[in-house]
């Protein structure tokens, strides 16, 4: 069974992350197989850029400790999040690196019984909004807080966002367009048991550019939004949920 399928429980650990001080240091641990590990370096650590390289090594394989203190957020709400890594993979030609970011757990139904509905809003890369061409994956422009617009990612990064598995693709909601691909169809090495159940998060594909200064994934957030917020369905929805939440039977929690 994959890993990503042993994401479950009330709070629970991320398992197996590639070590990095990126997204405010919530990174956890990983297993990666078959990759140059100076480039990745390199890639991971902005401040290693321009370092000699070695020669690939595609046999070699890391294995890192889990970090059981690494735990899935709940957004109620909106929110800016960065959300965690929890599988990294570089491609054979040492050029292109495929991130999963989990962002959160996907919440229960709201006390009226409508299901809550995780929205991606924007996506942010160092600092600046992104948007995207027609597919509604792939970065267009990124523009700063004062309008300013810039076309230095453009084409070189994609990111797909799902929302509850990985059969369950979705968009940001600024675009025209949306993901319309099966989680499993897009990272190297899942298969249709990698499932990511009851979970929000993005796959993230970036393509190495020294001259655009794309070395490592940056400072990316997303802005989330939970249709569920109201205080009453936040307390209710935490109060019965067996996975991060108290696991009260419905029949004991008195609703008026």
């Amino acid at each position: 069974m994959s890993f990503i399928n042993q994401i479950q429980g009330i709070a629970r650990g991320i398992n197996e992350i590639v070590n990095s001080n990126n997204l405010g240091g919530t990174i956890a641990r990983s297993v990666i197989g078959n990759f140059d590990n100076d480039f990745v370096n390199r890639f991971l650590n902005p401040s290693n850029k321009g370092k000699p390289t070695q020669q690939p090594n595609p046999g070699q394989k890391i294995t890192l400790n889990p970090d059981m203190q690494n735990y899935i957020p709940v957004i109620y709400g909106e929110a800016y999040t960065g959300g965690m890594i929890t599988d990294a993979t570089l491609t054979a030609d040492n050029l292109t690196m495929w991130y999963c970011i989990t962002i959160s757990e996907k919440t229960g139904n709201l006390i009226d019984g409508t299901a809550s509905v995780m929205t991606f809003k924007e996506a942010y890369f160092d600092g600046m909004r992104l948007t995207f061409k027609s597919d509604g994956v792939t970065v267009d422009t990124a523009m700063d807080e004062e309008g300013n617009t810039c076309d230095n990612y453009s084409g070189l990064i994609q990111i797909y966002p799902f929302n509850g598995d990985s059969e369950s693709p979705t968009g940001f909601s600024t675009e025209s367009a949306s993901n319309s691909f099966y989680a499993y169809n897009l990272f190297p090495n899942w298969t249709s048991t990698d499932m990511m159940s009851d979970l929000n998060f993005a796959l993230v594909r970036i393509t190495f550019n020294a001259d655009q200064k794309i070395t490592d994934l940056k400072n990316l957030q997303f802005r989330m939004s939970n249709s569920m917020k109201n205080v009453g369905d936040v307390l209710y929805d935490y109060t019965i949920n067996t996975r991060y939440g108290a696991g009260i039977p419905v029949a004991d929690v008195e609703v008026s």
